[in-house]
């Protein structure tokens, strides 16, 4: 047996968004250290292996800590034993839901969703299991993780036996000793949903939310009406409702589940977990020290670090504070070794309100690491009128680098630069640049560098 409070590697996560080339390579790394990580319990006997199945059967994260070491190598914290007691909580004819808040990386799914569910399959405690996400995709690969370890696991298999068959859908699987495991994605029908005469007894529905959906009215509503109308009454009378995730919005669903004193939410057992504790100390101090909390949130910024750690998402005023902003006067920047930069966007979207032209330029002082904004260009014009703007900044402040948003329509937009250029005697180094991240992320990612004084 290892020494679970010694030094390990980082445990798995259970990475999500994944496409099919994604999962298989994901699938083929736990393969992997299943076979290097997991190796069968050696010098064996019975007498050893009852021993341990009655701890695990009693203990479930000793269960996920003896035979799923690559995803559990700390120890747990004392949240994590909130977190199983509150799915092991099954009433008497009324089903309690749950709804639960925790920091991202703190190993929520990896409990509730795999461990806590694995330890139910193998000790053959419920009927029919569904997991469900933000999408059927997401849920899938939650269901695809589950179905990897029951069929390659050796441990699993030298204390449960073999309990899955090969080559079967990941989505929707029965085990050898009769559960049926279903992936659900937010929104579809439940209705009717049945293992032979069991409804489901075990719903976990994990991070039904994403950084898009959230600032939808009519999703979040969505959200809502269907754990109410769909979820709750497809349950089993004796089963167990879990909803978890991280409150990416203050008016996103799983907020309001967790604060309305409107019915039915208000008789929700309702819990909200945070990184850095009321004392200062972490949630889970083996795996996220406070040192390093401390460290990740001056790297961060305060808003990011309230939002992904602390469950404290941003006013929905914005991203960024009046009293984060430093004014300069334009002559403290004179005989200054300054990189100047400058970037545009043409916003040439159909649409009313989408045709406003913006050109930033913007000076790195190497010393002191910090950017100027020494012009910002943005107005209602003409295309033709904004290139000429671009090009008169570029002979006040020389642009070693100016670049342009690469899609389609921009990739002919730099013929017009060139043409332009050579119009006016002007060589402007313009480079397209590919942004895969959603606009409103992007900025975001400046709220850290401005509450820094950068």
């Amino acid at each position: 047996m290892m020494n679970w409070e010694s030094k390990a590697k980082d445990a798995m996560t259970l990475k999500k968004k994944l496409t099919k080339a994604e999962f298989r390579q994901r699938a083929d790394d736990i393969l992997m250290r299943l076979s290097l990580e997991v190796t069968p319990f050696w010098e064996d006997s019975e007498e050893k292996r009852e021993t341990r199945r009655a701890r695990a059967a009693a203990d479930p994260l000793y269960f996920c800590r003896t035979y799923l070491p690559h995803y559990f190598s700390k120890a747990p914290a004392p949240f994590h034993y909130e977190l199983v007691g509150f799915l092991e909580q099954r009433g008497d004819e009324v089903v309690t839901p749950v709804a639960v808040a925790a920091p991202r990386e703190f190993a929520k799914t990896t409990v509730c969703a795999f461990g806590y569910v694995l330890h139910q399959i193998c000790f053959n405690r419920r009927n029919f299991i569904l997991i469900g996400s933000d999408s059927e995709d997401l849920a899938s690969d939650l269901t695809g993780y589950l179905y990897l370890e029951l069929l390659y696991n050796e441990r699993l298999h030298q204390d449960f036996g073999q309990l899955v068959k090969a080559n079967r859908a990941v989505d929707d699987f029965l085990t050898v000793n009769d559960i049926r495991v279903k992936a659900r994605g937010r929104g579809q029908r439940l209705r009717g949903l049945k293992h032979r005469q069991w409804r489901p007894d075990l719903v976990i529905l994990d991070d039904l939310e994403n950084d898009v959906n959230v600032r939808n009215p009519e999703i979040v509503q969505q959200i809502l009406d269907w754990v109410k109308s769909a979820v709750y009454p497809a349950l089993d009378a004796q089963g167990s409702l879990m909803v978890i995730g991280t409150i990416l919005r203050w008016r996103s669903a799983l907020h309001l589940m967790l604060s309305s004193p409107e019915e039915p939410y208000c008789h929700f057992q309702r819990r909200i977990y945070r990184a850095v504790q009321e004392d200062g100390s972490s949630l889970w101090e083996a795996r996220h020290p406070a040192a390093r909390l401390a460290q990740q949130k001056q790297m961060m910024g305060s808003m990011a670090f309230n939002r992904e750690k602390m469950n404290e998402p941003a006013p929905e005023s914005g991203f960024f504070k009046e009293e984060w902003i430093h004014y300069y006067h334009p002559d403290s920047l004179k005989d200054r070794d300054l990189i100047v930069v400058g970037f545009f966007d043409p916003s040439l979207e159909s649409g009313a309100g989408s045709d406003y032209k913006a050109a930033v330029t913007v000076g790195w002082d190497r010393g002191e690491m910090v950017f100027y904004v020494m012009d910002a260009f943005i107005q209602k014009t003409t295309l033709e009128q904004t290139l000429g703007a671009i090009f008169n900044r570029h002979q006040e402040y020389g642009y070693q680098l100016f670049g342009v948003e690469d899609n389609l329509f921009q990739r002919l937009l730099l013929k017009e630069f060139d043409r332009l250029g050579q119009e006016r005697g002007q060589l402007l180094p313009v480079k397209g640049v590919t942004n895969r991240l959603a606009k409103e992320t992007r900025v975001a990612s400046l709220s850290p560098l401005m509450e820094r004084g950068k």
